[in-house]
């Protein structure tokens, strides 16, 4: 969350799109995917593309939670598939 508030507040200051010195803090921790995803999802007021990329809870009984929503792979991006798992 807060890596998105600072995103934000960069693309106000860059005509909506991420300056090159908050792409360049970016690029030694994430790879090059993992990046324009971040800024798909940034940029993207589709529910349904944001609903895939998120996880929901959707029932509740005592301490346990069920969750529902799509996977990440190895790079952070969501899977196909969709789980419904409770913890």
């Amino acid at each position: 969350m807060f890596i998105s508030t600072l995103a934000f507040g960069d693309r106000k200051l860059n005509d909506m799109e991420l300056g090159a010195d908050f792409l360049a803090a970016l690029e030694p921790e994430l790879s090059g995917e993992q990046i324009q995803e971040f800024q798909a999802i940034l940029s993207n007021e589709d529910r349904e593309f944001l609903e895939t990329r998120s996880m929901a809870v959707v029932a509740e009984y005592g301490e346990v939670q069920m969750l529902k929503g799509n996977p990440l792979d190895d790079d952070g991006c969501p899977c196909l598939m969709q789980v419904i798992c409770s913890l």
